[in-house]
């Protein structure tokens, strides 16, 4: 029998946005449950209590916290999914590639292009990949 590799993930700002990755990783977790690799809902973050009292309801995060470096510190994560701010956005993504996460930040068009290649430039020197 294949063992099933299982990919932490943690997700910071639980807006709109943070609730509809975190919808996009259960549903992808419930449709595609033969997978050899699977994404488990560990840690949410926001600022607003009700938010991750709501997102570990609706999806099953294991935790919630109202500090996004608990998200980080998690030894059960490996990817950081954020979707706070955008004025966020570069600080988190440099603490998760030195914490040895890969960064999911998802930059909109607000954000500015050196903040995109900064991040970019920060996972490469850490050896870790960061989507944007």
């Amino acid at each position: 029998m294949e063992t099933k590799q299982t990919v932490g993930i943690g997700v910071i700002g639980m807006g709109w946005m943070g609730m509809t990755h975190a919808r996009a990783y259960r549903q992808i977790a419930d449709r595609f449950h033969n997978a050899p690799l699977q994404s488990k809902l560990i840690i949410c973050a926001d600022d607003v209590v009700q938010r991750t009292t709501e997102a570990k309801s609706r999806f099953g995060f294991e935790r919630t916290t109202t500090d996004f470096r608990d998200v980080i510190a998690d030894e059960d994560v490996q990817v950081v999914n954020i979707a706070a701010p955008n004025n966020m956005h570069l600080e988190i993504v440099k603490a998760a590639t030195a914490a040895g996460k890969q960064g999911n930040p998802s930059f909109r068009e607000a954000a500015a292009v050196a903040d995109v290649q900064t991040a970019i430039q920060t996972s490469w020197e850490e050896d870790h990949w960061v989507s944007v």
